[in-house]
């Protein structure tokens, strides 16, 4: 029975998962992330969700190569700026950073009704 190996990808979305895990309940910040995978999900990116009240999407690719969203991408990235929510590119070990800064630094909202 052969081992499937994780894509490099992959790899870096389990951490940026693990960040978020970690770091939400050490705060006690309530979040819910749905992850998107394969070409069927061509209008959004990797991972749509809320924490603390605060909507966030997020674009991870490899992080062994150089690699940017591609222009479908940086359309919807755009969009999603523009209806007010968070944008995190994790392209290198910068942006899982910035995505640890923004969790740890977060003031919760009240959830709207």
């Amino acid at each position: 029975m052969a081992v499937s190996k994780k894509t490099p990808e992959n790899a870096v979305k389990d951490r940026v998962k693990k960040l978020i895990d970690e770091v939400c309940k050490r705060r006690g910040l309530a979040y819910r992330i749905d992850w998107h995978a394969g070409s069927q999900f061509t209008t959004t990116l990797d991972a749509t969700g809320v924490v603390a009240g605060h909507p966030f999407v997020c674009e991870v690719k490899r992080f062994d190569t150089p690699t940017q969203p591609t222009a479908r991408q940086k359309l919807v990235i755009r969009e999603f700026i523009a209806a007010g929510a968070r944008v995190h590119t994790v392209v290198d070990e910068g942006g899982l950073a910035y995505l640890r800064l923004w969790l740890e630094t977060l003031e919760p909202r009240y959830p709207h009704e």
